[in-house]
């Protein structure tokens, strides 16, 4: 028996508008624990303090991961969550009903700095053992379904640099504290963060990953306009 979470974390615009939020989701799991919401909740307490960590706790010789997200992020605590969902069996991706748990966390880092667009992001990805998968097979990519990724952003402008032709690039800095929360979520989550396939119904401890330098965008981040400014006739 075991208990699988899937975990939203929410991290509200100051403006405090539902629709301005950027969500990640995470997939943890353990064989220890039974499916029932109550172990499921006792196991997502003992998780959850470790992706706080992510956010938060610089693991290695560069800045917390809160560092770079942008300024449009709140920093008022505990108005971030974490949603926490049973889908201990619904792996393929069935229904899974409503939260069991809704924990509040508090976003490190500061709101001051300059920042990028909303829709500014980075993909942070991660893997789980796929050496021997094939990359593709008879119409479909067996090794993706062991791949994740979360899209990190609204970022602040020391999340990028500009590079000698003049394109824009993810900072070192940035992609060192991605690295190193990374290799401290799987440590300290013992084998438990994993990564979610619905088409196999099946979860894959995560054993790495991958920043890539160039920047993403997140289209459905961006903000709407709050105001209109017209220049010549209007018809």
């Amino acid at each position: 028996m075991t208990s699988t979470i899937h975990v939203q974390a929410v991290l509200p615009d100051r403006t405090g508008r539902a629709r301005d939020a950027a969500l990640n989701t995470w997939t943890f799991s353990d064989p220890a624990a039974a499916p029932s919401d109550g172990e499921s909740i006792t196991f997502a307490g003992i998780v959850l303090p470790f992706l706080t960590d992510f956010y938060n706790t610089a693991a290695g010789s560069d800045p917390e991961v809160a560092v770079f997200l942008g300024g449009s992020r709140t920093r008022v605590a505990d108005a971030c969550s974490f949603r926490v969902y049973n889908i201990s069996t619904h792996l393929n991706g069935s229904p899974a009903g409503p939260p069991i748990l809704v924990e509040p966390w508090t976003l490190g880092g500061s709101t001051t700095g300059d920042n990028l667009p909303f829709e500014s992001a980075v993909a942070f990805s991660f893997h789980g053992l796929d050496a021997s998968i094939p990359e593709f097979g008879p119409g479909t990519r067996p090794k993706s379904r062991h791949r994740g990724r979360v899209f990190l952003g609204p970022l602040k402008l020391d999340a990028v640099t500009a590079n000698a032709l003049g394109r824009v690039d993810v900072s070192s800095s940035f992609i060192g504290s991605l690295a190193s929360a990374g290799e401290a979520l799987i440590s300290d989550t013992t084998d438990r963060w994993v990564v979610w396939s619905r088409r196999n119904a099946a979860v894959y401890p995560v054993v790495g990953g991958w920043v890539d330098d160039a920047t993403d965008s997140q289209r459905r981040r961006g903000h709407d306009p709050d105001a209109k400014t017209f220049w010549g006739s209007l018809v």
